[in-house]
């Protein structure tokens, strides 16, 4: 269904100008076409008597005879001459029929049909997937991406629906972020869920990803945003974590996640020395950043560091209990896993879940950037980022649209508005970027004035010659007055939607048969469509909360490592005690960012706050505050000693369980096992120890 604008009929409308010859022509028409009616009726009535035709003098002379009408042949004789005058009335009104506007140049909004016809697959082009149930476009057209611009109910997501569909069911690998948490509740496909925060989640390998010293940088600049105003502060905290990230991949290799990685950002941020030591190994550029732990100036950059990070704790405390299957941008484009992955949100915690998701989608891009060329059937990966902002802010995105569609890849991306993107930290021009790179634009229903004239002016202008009548009164004092009405055609330049009617003209129908009516846009055609609700059923529940985010949950012990100690040049390292370190290290390695499970899980508890859960938060809110106030006043120094008296303060309340002792007991296979957790934390100290000592020279 396309909307196309009504047909003007009033004073300026050109067919009942005078002299325009509009009616005359209608009449002439239905008298002919009557004339010609009955004599075919004639010719008929012949045919069927006779077997032969009429001659045009014989008609004359049937009439002269018989009479106009004869009363056997009336009937037919009439209905002849009716179907003719209205055969050539129709004719006369066709030919006669002036527009009040004429087009000259632009776009103007077509049917659905011009528009399928645009963009319909040349005969040896490869059909690629529906914009709707009747525009199929070719593969070739996919790889030119998507934009859907709408408010919130607008639409966009019934519209994307089938989109995911069609490409999950046709084998496509499918990144998909699911900001409202509906694609994975009704996905009818296999896929992997990521978000740490549920149960069900995947568990991100990250250092099968982020391998060398440019995807630590990559990583950074993910973690720590750039802001337009005052970069200098995050991009020092970038080279500082870039540092860390680096001394993690030495560590580690590939072999390690967000627990490794938070594990060494805590240590970093509470030993001074320790951050001091990294950067020189890993990063002596990075060195200008740390001038001294009484520097205010380093001071700020840890402070912008610190400030961020917090969600890498967090992810870290995620990893640390998440014993979900392994998955990595790496192995999925690999074939490895499952074709879809579906990117989960957590709406209590934006910045958590900006973090973790913008990472993933950067590095995705990233390592797609750096594949080899290959057409648009022999490689299919999608993107698919409904409500893109709320992600965080991810670079690649610009270089995703701007590169990726010679490597086979798809990107959809989803938005409210222009300000929208402007509050999650992109810049102004973003938005005129992006949708510069995207070949389909699909616009909603656009409540804000600002959005309707960017929309407005997407589309563009063109230019019309429109009708114009002047009447003349002339007032005489003879016999009275007279009138005369005569026009002509003017050229004018007009929008071709104006602001306002993207908010009236696109709307969702809410009937039986409805759906959301929003304008397709592509360099060849412009047409208003409406789309039919698609039939999605729930497969799953939206959500199933992790055991880390459960109340009673024992966080792992964040804080500084015990000093490494050399080994005594005299004294030989054996061939044993070489094997029962290696022995140890592997039994550590298996529970490499594995969480320390009870053997009688704890039931969730309720989310409620007693007085000892109140003090601890009332203590440490106080702590941090005064922390923070101390580093910013005196320097870096003073921020160290903050973060250990923190770390101290966390250490004494239970390991995040503020007020244990003062709490009523839980019952027996709810109680905590610090006691096999303090084993487990000093065997691993003690692994890792033994391990460097190895590899000492």
């Amino acid at each position: 269904m396309a909307t196309t604008s009504k047909r003007y009929s009033g004073p300026n409308d050109p067919r009942f100008a005078q002299n325009s010859g509009f009616l005359e022509l209608i009449g002439i028409g239905g008298i002919g076409g009557a004339l010609l009616g009955y004599a075919g009726a004639w010719e008929s009535i012949a045919l069927v008597k006779t077997g032969a035709l009429l001659a045009p003098k014989a008609i004359l002379e049937a009439v002269r005879l018989a009479g106009l009408m004869p009363p056997d042949y009336m009937p037919y004789l009439a209905a002849g001459a009716g179907i003719g005058a209205i055969a050539g009335a129709v004719a006369g009104y066709l030919v006669g029929d002036l527009k009040q506007e004429i087009h000259i140049r632009g776009r103007q909004l077509e049917t659905i049909k011009q528009a399928a016809k645009a963009l319909k697959p040349r005969k040896k082009a490869a059909t690629g997937v529906s914009i709707h149930p009747n525009i199929p476009i070719s593969e070739q057209q996919e790889c030119r991406h998507f934009l859907l611009l709408g408010g919130s109910g607008s639409g966009k997501t019934s519209i994307l629906w089938p989109m995911i569909n069609q490409a999950a069911e046709r084998g496509d690998k499918c990144l998909i972020f699911s900001f409202k948490g509906d694609f994975q509740q009704k996905a009818d496909f296999p896929f992997t869920l990521l978000a740490p925060w549920d149960s069900r989640s995947a568990k991100w390998q990250l250092g099968r990803d982020i391998r060398t010293r440019l995807h630590a940088e990559s990583l950074a600049k993910t973690l720590i945003p750039t802001p337009e105003k005052d970069p200098i502060w995050a991009q020092g905290a970038q080279g500082l974590l870039t540092a860390i990230i680096s001394e993690v991949q030495s560590k580690y290799g590939q072999k390690w996640g967000f627990y490794r990685l938070a594990q060494a950002c805590s240590i970093a941020l509470s030993d001074y020395e320790s951050l001091v030591q990294t950067v020189m190994n890993e990063s002596p550029l990075a060195r200008s950043f740390l001038m001294g732990k009484d520097s205010k100036t380093t001071a700020s950059y840890l402070a912008q560091m610190a400030s961020n990070l917090s969600d890498i704790i967090n992810l870290g405390v995620a990893d640390f209990s998440n014993n979900g299957k392994p998955w990595s941008v790496r192995d999925w484009l690999a074939g490895k896993s499952p074709n879809a992955a579906i990117l989960g949100y957590l709406p209590e915690s934006e910045n958590l879940s900006q973090a973790y998701c913008s990472s993933i989608i950067e590095q995705t891009v990233k390592q797609i950037l750096s594949f080899p060329d290959a057409t648009p059937e022999a490689r299919r990966m999608w993107l698919f980022l409904d409500e893109v902002p709320q992600a965080g802010k991810i670079p690649s995105i610009t270089s995703a649209l701007e590169a990726a569609r010679s490597k086979g890849c798809r990107v959809v991306l989803g938005m409210q508005g222009v300000a929208q993107l402007e509050e999650h930290g992109y810049s102004k021009n973003t938005l005129r970027i992006w949708a510069g790179q995207c070949g389909v634009k699909i616009v909603a229903n656009l409540s804000d004035p600002d959005d309707q004239k960017w929309a407005s002016n997407l589309l563009g202008d063109r230019d019309l010659e429109r009708y114009q009548a002047n009447i003349s009164v002339n007032n005489g004092s003879g016999n009275g007055g007279s009138s005369g009405q005569s026009g002509g055609y003017q050229r004018a330049t007009e929008s071709v939607m104006l602001p306002a009617s993207f908010g009236t003209d696109l709307f969702v129908d809410e009937s039986k048969n409805g759906g959301p009516q929003a304008l397709i846009l592509t360099s060849k055609t412009a047409a208003i469509v409406k789309w039919p609700f698609p039939v999605i059923h729930e497969q799953r529940p939206a959500f199933c909360e992790a055991e880390w985010m459960q109340h009673g949950f024992q966080r792992p012990r964040w804080g500084k490592t015990p000093p490494l100690v050399q080994m005594p040049e005299d004294k030989p390292k054996t061939g044993s005690n070489k094997a029962q370190n290696k022995a140890k290290q592997d039994e550590v390695q298996q529970q490499d960012d594995i969480t320390y499970m009870s053997p009688n899980p704890q039931t969730q508890i309720q989310d409620t706050q007693d007085a000892g859960d109140i003090l601890a938060d009332a203590i440490s809110d106080h702590a941090i505050g005064a922390a923070l106030d101390a580093a910013l006043t005196g320097g870096a120094g003073q921020l160290f000693e903050a973060m250990k008296g923190i770390s101290e303060l966390a250490g004494n309340s239970g390991g995040g369980n503020g007020g244990a002792n003062a709490l009523p007991k839980l019952p027996q296979n709810q109680q905590p096992r610090p006691k096999k957790e303090d084993e487990y934390f000093q065997k691993r100290d003690e692994a890792e120890a033994e391990a460097e000592e190895e590899s000492e020279p």
